[in-house]
């Protein structure tokens, strides 16, 4: 038994310092952006796609979201994640803006 409450004690630690580095990266990268779709494009149903897939909203939630651009799809996400997304929705047919 006290083998493993040892284990456990010295294990917390080492996790909450793997947290903090994980943290102190992501952080590094400079600031956060905003991800703006400004037009959908021809292929509405690919953008569609990427949108769910980017924020995780139901079919009919992402089409009232659409429906009005320019709208912001992700808030506050790091700027190579915004990147990421901006090449994505891009590919799918989008014109996006990151702020």
């Amino acid at each position: 038994m006290q083998s493993c409450c040892r284990g456990a004690a010295f294990a917390r630690p080492l996790v909450v310092l793997a947290l903090a580095g994980v943290g102190l990266a992501a952080g590094c990268g400079g600031d956060n952006v905003d991800v703006m779709i400004t037009d959908v494009g021809d292929r509405q149903a690919a953008v569609i796609r990427e949108v769910r897939a980017a924020n995780g909203l139901g079919l009919q939630e992402t089409k009232l979201l659409l429906t009005g651009v320019p709208s912001t799809i992700v808030e506050d996400v790091p700027r190579e994640e915004g990147e990421r997304l901006e090449r994505r929705l891009e590919r799918a047919g989008a014109t996006v803006e990151l702020d």
